[in-house]
């Protein structure tokens, strides 16, 4: 979450975010809205999640290496994103994610 060379605020601020168990609220909500909307990217996926959950794209996108990393989510091609005309890749759930989703776990 922190690099080495990251002020010690920023290494205090990631030790929250894990002890307050938002990243793994945040993983969930992102693993939620990947099994709903297969194949979007992370600036689509923010629109769900926003209107959903309230989670906006700055904190999405600082999460999905971390739902990655947990094998919940993969890369898939790049394209055109809808939201903003640019190539952007694209999210899709792994079969670990629809599992997880189908019945109704959160991630822990």
């Amino acid at each position: 979450m922190s690099r080495r060379s990251d002020p010690g605020s920023s290494h205090e601020a990631a030790q929250h975010m894990i002890s307050s168990g938002k990243i793994d609220k945040y993983v969930s909500i992102i693993a939620k809205a990947s099994d709903l909307h297969p194949g979007t990217t992370g600036r689509e996926l923010a629109v769900f999640t926003k209107e959903s959950d309230g989670l906006d794209y700055e904190s999405l996108h600082k999460r999905l290496a971390d739902a990655e990393r947990s094998g919940l989510i993969y890369r898939g091609r790049q394209r055109v994103c809808s939201v903003t005309g640019r190539k952007a890749t694209e999210w899709w759930p792994t079969d670990k994610c629809k599992a997880m989703c189908s019945e109704g776990t959160g991630y822990d």
